[in-house]
């Protein structure tokens, strides 16, 4: 009886130890302090308005909180006095702003933020690694820098009137896992935004987001999948931003606006294709750098230059294209490209080599294919003169109806007309002098492409294939 008495008494301590406590409270603001009668409170659910006194009184005084709900709640300004000072900061307080550093490092596993929120302070709630849930109102339009950094928010779904993610906002959040960017306003991704959130596997930005900055999702070596809308608005990609990440795709094909993608931008990743937007006039340095996986390569067709170590490591890569603009390619921009096979250059000139620019490729072994008129100037670069090096008339058969493995094409008038039995996504035609006179973007079987006469009537056709295969062939228009 005695040792039923005791377990009894001792299971009622520890159940009074781990109770929830929770409290709901209206306040004015500056009265939180007054409308909480015990600090040992586990939950708490405040509405009326309060301010950043009241933040002050939750932060120093209600140590056992773990749960906070203000979404009923409205964030008052204050005016400091001379001698005040919260957070580190004195002076004026705004309206809707949640105060930089107010929850920094609690202990907290749920917050729902306040209604009509319009800014989250920096350092806010950095280093909160309890934090699993967090509910951030619509009417929120930024987010300041290392806000949520070191985090333990596992999702996180914004949208409405959001206008920035700050620097670092939710830098090294190790257990977030999806990101979900909604329809916003003009939006922009601050460096470091989401560096080092190694659990991150998907993220989805609505057609507002404008730029993603340096660094972004640097380190975020579980991210495979990026959605972004079509006809999105993205201008901008800044230096490293989806570095070392294991990203198969860059879903940004319908991005037109998109003028600048940043060096190291996606190196290290694991991208099936390394391709950028054809409008861009150069291929930033080290910008598919180690992409060891990839088995297509597109050199956007307005290209000048490449800058170096920009394809560097690619070794998965057997055949590529120069567009005709391409004018000078920088430092170790082609070294170990182990597997290439095949290069068909279109540049209207010898393009400008900086050094080890094909640094453990086994060159000799490697055919070139040039306008033939140059065939002689690039027996006489250093470099260049290592391939073994053909005129573009070469290429393949001289018949006008061509069979290549599994595709087929021949004229009929002024069209070219092809059949694969792979899916194709690329067909691009340029006359004998190296001049494009053709390029079709697709995602099918057949293709007809209007091709505009040309004396002599011979012309190379790139043709690339879904499974990453290419194909590049010369045809005679009859």
């Amino acid at each position: 009886m005695y040792r039923s008495i005791v377990a009894m008494a001792l299971i009622a301590m520890i159940a009074s130890y781990f109770r929830i406590q929770a409290a709901s409270v209206a306040c004015e603001a500056g009265e939180l302090s007054t409308c909480v009668e015990d600090l040992d409170i586990t939950e708490l659910s405040v509405s009326g308005t309060i301010d950043v006194r009241d933040f002050k009184f939750i932060n120093e005084e209600l140590h056992n909180l773990v749960s906070i709900n203000l979404g009923n709640a409205f964030v008052a300004g204050y005016e400091c006095s001379a001698d005040e000072c919260y957070f580190g900061k004195s002076g004026e307080f705004p309206a809707g702003e949640l105060p930089g550093m107010c929850f920094f490092g609690k202990r907290y596993s749920s917050v729902v933020l306040p209604e009509g929120l319009k800014s989250i302070g920096e350092y806010s709630m950095a280093g909160c690694d309890k934090l699993h849930s967090i509910i951030i109102p619509s009417t929120v339009t930024e987010i300041n820098e290392h806000a949520f950094n070191g985090s333990g928010i596992e999702e996180l779904h914004l949208s409405g009137n959001l206008e920035m993610i700050g620097k670092g906002a939710f830098a090294g959040c190790r257990s977030l896992q999806v990101v979900d960017i909604g329809e916003t306003t003009d939006c922009v991704i601050e460096d470091d935004a989401f560096a080092r959130c190694v659990a991150l596997e998907q993220v989805t930005m609505g057609g507002n987001v404008v730029s993603i900055g340096n660094g972004a999702f640097k380190g975020c070596n579980s991210l495979k999948t990026l959605k972004v809308e079509d006809g999105s608005g993205l201008a901008m990609i800044g230096d490293e931003a989806f570095m070392d990440t294991q990203l198969t795709e860059t879903p940004f094909a319908g991005c037109s606006q998109l003028l600048r993608v940043g060096s190291w931008a996606f190196a290290n990743a694991s991208l099936n294709e390394l391709s950028l937007p054809s409008c861009m006039s150069n291929v930033p340095e080290g910008v598919f750098f180690g992409n060891n996986e990839s088995s297509t390569m597109i050199i956007p067709d307005n290209a000048t230059n490449i800058d170096k170590f920009a394809f560097y490591g690619c070794s998965a890569i057997n055949s590529f294209s120069i567009p005709n603009g391409m004018s000078c390619i920088g430092d170790n921009a082609f070294e170990s490209m182990s597997g290439l096979d095949k290069i068909v250059s279109y540049a209207k000139t010898v393009p400008e080599l900086g050094s080890d620019v094909f640094y453990g490729i086994n060159q000799p072994a490697v055919r070139l294919y040039v306008n033939d008129g140059l065939v002689n100037d690039y027996n006489l670069a250093e470099q260049w003169n290592l391939f073994e090096i053909m005129g573009l008339s070469n290429v393949s058969m001289t018949s006008a109806d061509v069979v290549a493995c599994d595709v087929r094409a021949y004229f009929d008038g002024d069209m070219l007309e092809i059949t694969a039995d792979t899916e194709m996504i690329r067909v691009t035609v340029v006359d004998i002098s190296g001049i494009v006179v053709a390029d079709v973007h697709l995602f099918d079987c057949q293709a007809n492409v209007v091709v505009p006469n040309r004396n002599p009537s011979i012309f190379a056709a790139r043709i690339e294939l879904s499974n990453g295969v290419s194909h590049t062939m010369k045809l005679i228009k009859r």
